[in-house]
């Protein structure tokens, strides 16, 4: 790219961050807080107002600004030697503090702004389930003559007019994908370095012009896709994805820079902690041959696999695989669904292909033994601590909610059993939680537990652990304890409901799955009913420590 575009593209970019921010509520509202601790409202509310007018300012200042400005200020400034290097040392003696900033004077600043016109109001529209679904429109396109790509619009004003958008391609069975499972995570990051009819460069000036941000990732299963844009623009981009998709060049250049990158970020990956320790547990239950998309690999195997790709096998494989047959997308915000999809048929109808598909399970293992294994890391501060337990369950089991605000209490809450043994009283950890990771296909939910340490303090980690889930199992969780969980866990679900790009992740999830927004209102409502003997039976019924796989990742001094 030529230094005038690389510039002109920076204060674009630059540019949009901003007004994109200024859409953020949440942003907004943490600027104003953190600027606000110790009583000091006024001043953050000085400080706000006072940054939004200068960057008013700045805009104008920085039109003037040209490329050999920048260089001249690069080449003055950043040197080595205007370097500096900040090192904290304790001490007991108060340090020296810089004086406060200078009071800002909002009615001088105010004095001759002029304000942009007023956005246009946002409806009242409350994120329910009920409400969602009443308002979704699907539909679904036909690829090659046979049913394809499934798509869903959940039409409604939004803040700045802003469209949000999830895409789901899937690919593949098992057995036809078999050891492509390193080559399929490269060709995500491939496709906007590159077109039949765009360079790399190229594609980022028509992102910028339509104001979107698009992101994709790939695995042996198939591609994922997320993204945002004005939806005036909304046309514009859906040519502009479809070209992405079905011209992709993935290519030489750009795969070699990755792959190079992989193999060095490899190898800080080898002596990182809880990497280590992850694999080592995976390798417990990995009971697939390597070749297979559900094996778990060691690093060994992943390395050999990531030295051995070519930018070649890529290409043979998307164009094998990527297709419009069988998907899903998910869009928020103010556009007409009935054009979306016509654009859509008319840009992706022929885009097929003659692979099958076929989603692929895990089979449970038969033997679960219970494993505690310590892994040395040399030279390392941190250990970690990485521990899973394979449920026969998935997310449609009687006791799915019962045994989610189980877990939420155990060691998933801010007030959770862990996290105030371990971290708040022992002090032993800096963080520590568990997760329960339902499956919604097959009976294969996981069960995981986490925790960050000294390596020093190894022993005493694992006894506390021990002990708290001996104790909720024989003593149970308490009334109190339920109550304030419950409104946590259900406060957190709601907030999902909140974000515009939560939903669009739910509704792609839920074309896949053939469900609708109702499931998750049964769920919440089993959560809200849900009584203590229901949730300490739950608990005890599927936590069985006898079968608890744990692996510790860390320099443990061995006697």
């Amino acid at each position: 790219m030529a230094p005038d575009l690389d510039a002109d593209l920076a204060d674009r970019e630059r540019d949009r961050g901003l007004r994109l921010g200024g859409l953020d509520p949440d942003l907004l509202g943490l600027v104003v807080v953190e600027q606000a601790i110790g009583d000091r409202r006024a001043e953050a509310l000085e400080r706000l107002v006072g940054a939004l007018l200068r960057d008013e300012r700045q805009k104008t200042a920085r039109a003037a600004v040209t490329l050999a400005d920048v260089q001249r200020v690069a080449r003055t400034w950043l040197v080595p030697a205007n370097r500096t290097t900040g090192i904290y040392l304790a001490s007991s003696t108060v340090p020296q503090r810089a004086p406060l900033p200078t009071r800002v004077d909002v009615a001088q600043l105010l004095a001759n702004f002029t304000g942009q016109m007023a956005a246009a109001p946002i409806e009242d529209f409350e994120l329910t389930a009920a409400n969602i679904e009443s308002r979704l429109v699907k539909s679904r396109l036909t690829v090659g003559g046979q049913p394809g790509l499934q798509l869903v619009v959940l039409p409604r004003q939004t803040k700045g007019e802003r469209v949000t958008g999830t895409l789901r391609l899937r690919w593949g069975t098992a057995e036809t994908v078999a050891g492509s499972a390193v080559l399929a995570g490269f060709a995500g990051s491939l496709l906007v370095h590159g077109t039949a009819a765009q360079s790399a460069e190229q594609i980022k000036q028509t992102l910028l012009a339509l104001d979107a941000t698009v992101g994709f990732s790939t695995s042996a299963g198939g591609l994922s896709a997320n993204f945002e844009l004005p939806a005036k623009n909304t046309a514009a981009f859906m040519r502009l994805l479809a070209e992405l998709l079905t011209q992709a060049t993935l290519p030489d250049a750009e795969f070699e820079r990755q792959r190079t990158a992989a193999l060095a970020n490899f190898q800080s990956t080898k002596a990182d902690t809880a990497a280590v320790a992850g694999n080592a547990l995976q390798q417990v239950f990995s009971n697939y041959p390597e070749a297979d998309p559900r094996a778990s690999l060691s690093f060994a195997q992943r390395e050999a696999l990531l030295r051995s790709a070519t930018a070649l096998q890529v290409r043979a494989f998307y164009k094998r695989f990527a297709s419009a047959a069988i998907g899903e997308m998910a869009l928020i915000g103010p556009v007409q669904p009935a054009q979306v999809q016509a654009q859509l048929q008319q840009l992706m109808g022929s885009w097929t292909s003659s692979e099958p598909r076929k989603p692929w399970v895990y089979a449970y293992p038969a033997s679960l033994p219970s494993t505690w294994q310590s892994v040395q890391v040399p030279d390392k501060a941190n250990a970690n601590l990485q521990g899973q337990l394979l449920l026969p369950l998935s997310d449609r089991h009687p006791d799915y909610a019962a045994l989610t605000l189980a877990n939420y209490l155990f060691g998933r809450g801010g007030s959770s059993r862990l996290w105030v043994r371990i971290r708040e009283t022992d002090g032993l950890s800096y963080d520590v939680r568990s997760v329960l990771a339902w499956s919604a296909l097959d009976d294969n939910t996981q069960w995981t537990v986490t925790a960050i340490f000294a390596p020093q303090n190894q022993p005493k980690v694992e006894a506390a652990f021990r002990e708290e889930l001996a104790r909720s199992l024989k003593d149970g969780f308490t009334q109190s304890e339920l109550d304030e969980g419950r409104k946590g866990l259900l406060s957190t679900r709601r907030l999902a409901r909140a974000q515009d790009g939560g939903i669009a992740a739910q509704l792609v999830s839920n074309l896949y799955l053939d469900r609708r927004f109702a499931f998750d209102q049964q769920v919440d409502d089993a959560m809200a009913r849900a009584s203590l003997a229901d949730v300490n039976a739950a608990w005890r019924r599927h936590i069985d420590p006898q079968r608890l796989a744990m692996a510790w990742g860390g320099d443990f001094k061995l006697p």
